[in-house]
């Protein structure tokens, strides 16, 4: 069926094409083209297709008889060569009258139509106003007239030295008020020609079997030709010109046109060919992760589009066949009859996963939800691809996968539809049949309710869906035919560059060169699978939800939450479908619940670099690598460490995520928190990490925290901004300055009077030096309040001070740094040293005296 059938369904299906220089026009069998005041029309069958040199498609309705080799709009009226007869059409009427035999035509003068008679061989003409043609003879040097054209000035004539195709010598005729004047051989060893036109400037252009070239003359006076310019192409069937640019029909269905330097070839209007965008014979069709991957199978190439309406190529394959998609990214492309290669998301080969026997022909690849690959054979072989290419099932037309579980459907010749499942036991039991369908079928695809759409042999489209009772029938479906489709899938891509919604039906017609959307609203694809999307309302509530924490079951996740997602679509579904965002490799998201063996995974990203704030959705659990403690989760690492807020109206968060409605305001300050063990990251020696570092903002670390609200504990996360693990939060205000029984003095025995460093707990519980840039070390002298008893023994000691800005806070210092109530360290050392040098003296003298007593008293005896 030519286009304007396909029209007439409007918005049903359009074909998909990223935006090129060239235009789709679906041509069935186009056989001529003229070019005139910037339009270019094409004979296609019996209709002419009207077009401006930049594609776009003009109204045109009319009739030219079949098969037209030449056409001419001419004072508004059509002339035509067809099938070896001219035709000249009656304006009144609109049909055609014929002339009669001819081999070629052209009008030259006032409005003459000079045509070489296909009887003949001579060279006739006919007036405007004369019913009858009428013959003048030429000077042909006995060659045979194959070809006429003119210019302003004059007509020429190719001739043959016998009834070849090709021409050798051209010969000019003047125009004269009497006719046509005496001939001239102007251009001899041609090349071959096959065809000419003239050009405005003066001159003809030629296309031989290689070239495209003009050629004009040398003087007024001899009217000898040279050329001016040549263009290499071997694929030219017909030529008009329009000025000096030069229009071509060629073999591949397109029109071209060569602009008058003759610099570059440009492809205006083309169904089958080269060009990006384009194809020779369109083959398998695959489409996931916001691509669609085209067997462009002439073209030796798997054309790959994305929903930017870019367009990429893997080439140099022979004669692909099928092409599929993995979750990864990854595309498998059956090629060179028996082979299947591999190539990664940057379209760079990485393996061959199989290869079969020589007599395999590999006609088409599926891909189910747990990345296992299936091929089918010529001969109706359904095989699983691993390393042992198992065949799991003869006598096959067509599979396909589920598209939101884990299956292989395959419909056999006998007209019957089978599932096969891969996780059966016993081999016997993993083939079951579904249900029979009324017609002979090329392919077929599912949707998420999977509703089966059969792609008939006759170039149609069929529905299948379940009943109540699980049987499945046939709908009524809207009316769709292709020139010949070879295969269907449930389109995956949301891009408006293709105009493309998910959910059309993607089919694949190699007949037209073309790959059609269908409407999927029209079939009504995945009718009924979508959720609806939750209201704000809904959202925030499942945010604002707060945890709970029990004392008699702590909470205690059995993961990490945060995990590193690889490169990803999150889509809105768990399910393949309606795709939010795509993550970048690396980047960490939340995961509010972890089940490893759940084929999606809900997650929070917060894509913060391009303000998006927090994207919530689904993507596959195999792309999910967990980080921080896997098997321990929060528990048994860390000790729970005492913090407070520092400023009013802090936030905490059900998730580390400021981009999420907070759970709980905190009005005051000083508001007592409990951080718990949460390691989420590694350092730069791989070492684990306290809190949690989001994607963008480096310097925000997120803790998790339990608090006390309504007398209720709960549990959630605060950035490190807003807390201070220095000392527990007081009961007085923060502004009344501590009771100062303690100064600062320096431990540097040369009584520098170096300050004091300062020092807090980490999560750990070990004291480590502050950081921060606020707390700067104690000056000697400051005075400050020692937090409990004074224990010298102690390396550190807690203190109180009033800083300014902060208010009362506790640190650590060193004990050495201290003169506790007059008395310090070093001192308090010196007087334990007497007291312990007396004591030892006092032990001395007694033993001493009593050696003596016992001396004289055995000198007694």
């Amino acid at each position: 069926a030519p286009v304007s059938a396909h029209q007439t369904y409007g918005e049903l299906m359009h074909i998909v094409r990223p935006d090129t220089e060239c235009t789709y026009r679906y041509f069935d069998y186009p056989t001529a083209v003229f070019a005139e005041n910037d339009t270019v029309v094409v004979a296609d069958g019996t209709t002419p297709y009207a077009f401006t040199s930049h594609g776009t498609a003009l109204p045109l309705e009319k009739e030219i008889p079949q098969n037209t080799t030449k056409m001419t709009v001419y004072g508004g009226k059509y002339v035509t060569l067809s099938d070896g007869m001219l035709y000249v059409e009656n304006p009144d009427s609109k049909a055609y009258e014929e002339i009669g035999r001819a081999v070629d035509y052209v009008f030259a003068g006032d409005n003459r139509l000079y045509f070489i008679d296909g009887t003949t061989q001579a060279i006739r003409y006919l007036d405007p106003n004369v019913e009858a043609a009428e013959t003048q003879t030429f000077a042909t040097n006995g060659k045979l007239p194959k070809h006429i054209t003119a210019d302003k000035t004059g007509i020429y004539i190719s001739c043959a030295s016998s009834y070849d195709v090709y021409c050798d010598d051209v010969t000019y005729y003047p125009l004269t008020p009497d006719g046509l004047g005496s001939g001239t051989v102007c251009l001899t060893k041609t090349e071959e020609i096959l065809g000419m036109d003239g050009l405005t400037a003066g001159g003809i252009a030629c296309f031989t079997r290689d070239t495209v070239a003009t050629f004009a003359p040398i003087s007024t006076s001899t009217r000898r030709l040279k050329q001016t310019h040549e263009y290499a192409c071997s694929d030219v069937k017909a030529i008009s010109t329009d000025g000096n640019a030069v229009y071509g029909l060629s073999t591949a269905k397109s029109v071209f046109r060569i602009d008058a330097d003759f610099q570059a070839r440009t492809e205006i209007l083309a169904s089958a060919h080269d060009a990006d965008g384009f194809f020779r014979s369109n083959a398998g069709i695959a489409t996931r992760k916001q691509h669609i991957a085209i067997a462009d199978e002439r073209n030796n190439r798997v054309q790959i589009f994305d929903a930017k309406g870019g367009v990429q190529s893997i080439r140099d394959l022979r004669n692909p066949k099928a092409v599929a998609i993995d979750y990864l990214g990854n595309y498998y492309i059956a090629h060179d009859g028996n082979k299947i290669d591999m190539y990664n998301d940057d379209l760079v080969y990485v393996n061959r996963t199989a290869e079969f026997a020589a007599d395999v022909q590999i006609t088409d690849l599926k891909i189910d939800s747990d990345n296992n690959l299936y091929a089918l054979d010529v001969d109706g072989s359904v095989y699983a691809v691993t390393d042992k290419l198992t065949c799991i099932a003869q006598d096959a037309v067509a599979i396909a996968t589920a598209q939101n579980h884990k299956a292989l459907f395959i419909a056999t010749s006998e007209r019957r539809m089978t599932e096969f499942d891969a996780d059966a036991s016993d081999p016997q039991d993993a083939l079951s049949e579904m249900f029979t369908f009324g017609a002979d079928i090329v392919d077929f695809c599912t949707d998420h309710n999977t509703d089966f759409y059969l792609l008939t042999s006759n170039g149609s489209i069929v529905k299948y869906s379940q009943t109540n009772n699980g049987n499945y029938k046939a709908e009524g479906t809207p009316v769709v035919t292709f020139v010949y489709a070879t295969r269907i899938v449930m389109n995956t891509v949301a891009a408006s560059s293709l105009s493309l919604t998910y959910g059309d039906l993607l089919v694949s017609d190699t007949g037209a060169h073309a790959v059609w959307a269908v409407s999927g609203a029209e079939f009504f694809v995945n009718h009924g699978f979508f959720d609806p999307t939750p209201g704000e309302d809904e959202q925030d509530a499942e945010f604002k939800d707060p945890v709970e924490v029990h004392p008699e079951n702590p909470s205690t996740p059995s993961h990490s939450l945060i995990f590193r997602a690889h490169e990803c679509d999150v889509y809105k579904h768990d399910a393949e479908i309606e795709t939010i965002a795509a993550l970048p490799e690396g980047m960490r998201v939340i995961v509010p619940q972890y089940n490893p063996s759940a084929k999606f995974t809900r997650i929070i990203a917060d894509n913060l670099s391009d303000s998006k704030g927090a994207i919530v959705g689904y993507v596959y659990t195999a792309l999910l690598t967990e980080i921080g403690f896997n098997e321990n989760g929060y528990t048994g690492k860390q000790h729970p460490v005492s913090a407070y807020t520092i400023a009013p109206n802090v936030s905490i968060y059900k998730y580390p995520s400021r981009s999420l409605p907070a759970l709980l305001t905190f009005e005051d300050k000083t508001v007592p928190l409990t951080v718990c063990d949460f390691v989420t990251h590694d350092d730069a020696n791989g070492n684990p990490l306290y809190g949690y570092v989001d994607n963008f903002v480096k310097s925000k670390i997120w803790y998790r925290v339990q608090y006390t609200h309504g007398g209720v504990t709960y549990e959630g996360y605060v950035q490190n901004d807003f807390i201070s693990m220095r000392g527990d939060a007081q009961a007085y205000d923060r502004n009344v300055y501590p009771r100062v029984n303690a100064k600062i003095i320096s431990k540097d025995k040369n009584n520098k009077e170096l300050p004091a460093w300062l020092y807090e707990k980490d999560e750990k519980g070990e004291i480590v030096p502050i950081e921060d840039s606020f707390y700067k070390p104690l000056e000697v002298g400051t005075g400050v309040e020692v937090v409990g008893a004074f224990d010298s023994s102690e390396k550190y000691t807690k203190i109180r001070y009033y800083h300014d800005g902060f208010g009362t806070v506790e640190v650590y210092v060193e004990t050495a740094n201290l003169r506790y109530d007059g008395i310090n360290k070093v001192m308090i050392v010196a007087i334990v040293l007497i007291i312990l040098t007396v004591i030892l003296g006092i032990v001395l003298i007694v033993r001493f005296l009593h050696g003596k007593r016992n001396r004289k008293a055995n000198a007694k005896i």
